[in-house]
């Protein structure tokens, strides 16, 4: 059995942001198979209310904190494609459409064993 962590942020504001940036790569389930290089803060501080409504501050970094932020833009109408360079974006959004091809490809190819089993 796995284990995991819920956590839920109430409210949240990000107060602080460290001058390190982190370029790596990002999706989002708004836009399947779609990935860019955005540069974000590596290390954020976050101000929120948990469950009880107890204020509360944390600190996060690496992948936690790009993730917040991520959710954090969602939350103020921000989606990632708005983050990326436009030559990022033309690149990513021409590799989603060749990935596409590939996959119809595939699942034709996946559909005609099947005929031939039935």
């Amino acid at each position: 059995m796995h284990s995991f962590l819920i956590f839920l942020y109430f409210n949240p504001k990000i107060t602080w942001q460290s001058d390190v940036l982190a370029h790596a790569d990002e999706g989002c389930l708004s836009y399947p198979n779609l990935f860019l290089k955005i540069t974000r803060p590596h290390e954020i501080e976050v101000e929120y209310q948990d469950f009880t409504g107890e204020h509360k501050k944390a600190r996060f970094s690496g992948l936690t904190a790009r993730c917040i932020q991520h959710e954090f833009d969602h939350m103020n109408g921000v989606v990632f494609t708005t983050r990326a360079k436009p030559l990022a974006l033309k690149s990513g959004l021409d590799k989603r459409t060749k990935l596409m091809r590939k996959y119809e490809k595939y699942a034709k190819a996946l559909q005609q064993q099947v005929k031939k089993i039935k």
